[in-house]
């Protein structure tokens, strides 16, 4: 699980590197890709392992995500 949080003024996109966060996740190496969901608002969001990173688009200001990877 990962919490995303924007501490900027502005909305941004938050790039998640998946060797920092889950480096045992088969994803976390480009190798396969993992499902996020996000568990706020119960909704799968997609697959991450993409050159091992997730991104988070347009987290507006002073707002956060909560993601769980598997």
């Amino acid at each position: 699980a990962v919490l995303a949080v924007n501490m900027g003024a502005r909305s941004a996109d938050l790039v998640l590197d998946m060797t920092s966060i889950a480096p045992k996740l088969s994803c976390a190496n480009g190798a396969s890709s993992c499902s996020v969901s996000d568990v706020w608002r119960n909704k799968t969001l997609g697959k991450a392992g993409a050159g091992g990173s997730f991104k988070v688009s347009g987290l507006a200001s002073h707002d956060s995500e909560f993601l769980i990877f598997a």
